[in-house]
């Protein structure tokens, strides 16, 4: 959805109906979506809602809804996963407090069920006034907020953790994980992202290993990572924590699942203030792109050039030719300096391949210097 630029909205107790349904051009989660609520109470809810009016506040939805629908498991995760964010109470605050709200609720149903139409005789009294001050307070941090909601939904549906760092992350990696599809068995590709289920298996020998799934704002894949290198990574590989993985493409199953040969976690710190890690960035150069010689006709010599045209900068660029011989390197001239950004990476990789493109943290020894026709070729 967010490919195609379609918000994914929230559960709402207010605005939900059972299953999935259209918004306003967007999409909203039922409240059938949400784990531990069953679609017998959620008829309840909509029914309540039907009957006696929209919920304006938590207090509001107790006294309206059944009693059944008050119990501990489905306040909390119609909590935790924002069902009642529009009441504009903290999830946190909620989560922590609503049995403050539910206790007295259930004492007046309770009143009720026994006959005690008043506490003073007579006709009913009105309902006790219940303060709703208890269930102010702070949110939850945006990581763990993100974590619970994802628990409860399936999905992360407010925010991504990947969203700030996603250029960063491309950075460093070759392909999104919707590409993957373009790989042949065998292929070694070093992808990024949010590790998904991790599911531990033993081999014939008792030897652990993990089978895991990583997955980008795009798709995602199930890594392998054989014994090994389960041994050296095993504390990385913890769901909600964000990965690169270095792999070997295997097609040999029914679907493509990637052989994990490296496993690191990028070096992300807390920028200043809006809770979303950074990537480290990136080396200064120089860019290293590797052509095809048989694939440099004039439309892509074009590209390329419009390409590193409209990201100018400091960075020095070098084409390597590869043929079967030994790869001939053109250091471009200053006028073709880059600003090395994640984006001209992402850019180029989709031009001219996944492999093609990487950052030298020393400059190699340039080969003999290139004729003048052959470095204006590049231009």
């Amino acid at each position: 959805a967010r490919l195609m630029h379609i918000r994914v909205l929230p559960p709402d107790v207010n605005e939900s109906e059972l299953y999935f349904t259209p918004s306003n051009g967007d999409i909203r989660y039922g409240l059938a979506a949400v784990r531990n609520v069953g679609s017998a109470v959620v008829q309840t809810i909509l029914g309540a809602r039907t009957e006696k009016g929209r919920f304006e506040t938590f207090t509001d939805f107790c006294r309206k809804v059944d009693s059944g629908v008050l119990n501990k498991k489905c306040m909390e995760s119609l909590t935790l996963a924002g069902a009642f964010d529009s009441l504009h109470y903290s999830r946190r605050a909620l989560f922590e407090g609503f049995e403050k709200i539910t206790t007295p609720v259930l004492a007046e149903r309770r009143a009720e069920a026994v006959g005690q139409e008043s506490f003073f005789g007579g006709a009913a009294a009105p309902a006790l006034a219940i303060d709703e001050s208890v269930l102010a307070g702070a949110e939850f941090a945006k990581p763990e907020l993100l974590s619970h909601e994802k628990e409860m939904l399936g999905s992360f549906v407010t925010d991504h953790p990947l969203l700030a760092i996603k250029d960063r992350l491309a950075a460093i990696t070759d392909i999104e994980l919707s590409e993957l599809g373009n790989l042949g068995d065998g292929d070694v590709v070093t992808i990024g992202g949010i590790v998904g289920a991790v599911a531990r298996r033993f081999t014939k020998r008792g030897e652990p290993y993990a089978l895991f799934r990583l997955e980008d704002l795009t798709g995602g894949v199930q890594i392998v990572a054989f014994p090994g290198m389960f041994d050296k990574h095993a504390p990385l590989i913890v769901t909600d924590r964000i990965l690169t993985v270095k792999g070997r493409a295997d097609l040999r199953g029914r679907e493509l699942q990637l052989v994990a040969l490296e496993i690191a976690e990028p070096n992300l710190s807390e920028p200043g203030g809006d809770g979303h890690p950074a990537a480290t960035p990136v080396p200064p150069g120089p860019l290293l792109v590797d052509v095809p010689l048989s694939a440099c006709t004039g439309g892509l010599i074009g590209r390329l050039k419009a390409l590193l045209g409209t990201h100018r900068g400091t960075v020095p660029v070098i084409v390597r030719l590869i043929a079967d011989a030994e790869p001939t390197r053109l250091r471009l001239g200053e006028d073709f300096c880059v600003d090395g950004s994640p984006a001209l990476l992402y850019e180029l990789r989709r031009l001219l391949g996944p492999g093609a493109v990487r950052v030298a943290v020393e400059e190699p020894e340039p080969a003999a210097a290139p004729t003048p026709r052959a470095a204006t070729a590049v231009r």
